[in-house]
């Protein structure tokens, strides 16, 4: 998870650099491996940083690993302004904008996080949306561990 994390922090690290904010990995070096699609499992971490940094705009941005059994879940938590209550299951729906007074001239295209649901679903998991405390937002999924 670790390497996944370097590798798809690497595209938004210039842009983070300029709001002042951080990738927090709190997962142990030699953690656990997971069993996933190299690419798409760098996709779907890249978008949620991504996110982060367009909408939270500041602070640290922390990635939390927790082994259950055959999974790892994985949490990716920004310290944001979040979201409504409301709009947290909506968030993976295509071209859904939380924040109604952006459209594609002054946002992304709206497909980041769907893109992240259908990759973590291509593994065989599970993706949800969540207030992070004490605010912002955290998107928790799980991959499968490898063998």
């Amino acid at each position: 998870m670790n390497d996944l994390c370097r590798e798809a922090w690497t595209r938004v690290e210039e842009q983070a650099a300029t709001k002042g904010m951080t990738l927090e990995p709190l997962c142990a070096e030699n953690g656990p491996r997971v069993q996933a699609n190299r690419a798409l499992a760098v996709r779907l971490l890249g978008n949620l940083f991504e996110n982060s940094v367009r909408y939270a705009g500041r602070g640290t941005i922390t990635v939390s690993v927790d082994r259950r059994v055959d999974r790892v879940h994985v949490t990716v938590a920004d310290e944001g302004p979040g979201v409504e209550q409301t709009d947290l299951e909506r968030l993976f729906e295509p071209f859904f904008r939380a924040d109604r007074s952006r459209s594609r001239k002054t946002g992304a295209s709206g497909l980041g996080l769907m893109i992240v649901r259908r990759a973590v679903e291509a593994h065989g998991g599970s993706v949800l949306a969540r207030h992070a405390e004490p605010h912002g937002l955290a998107v928790v999924f799980d991959l499968p561990i490898a063998s």
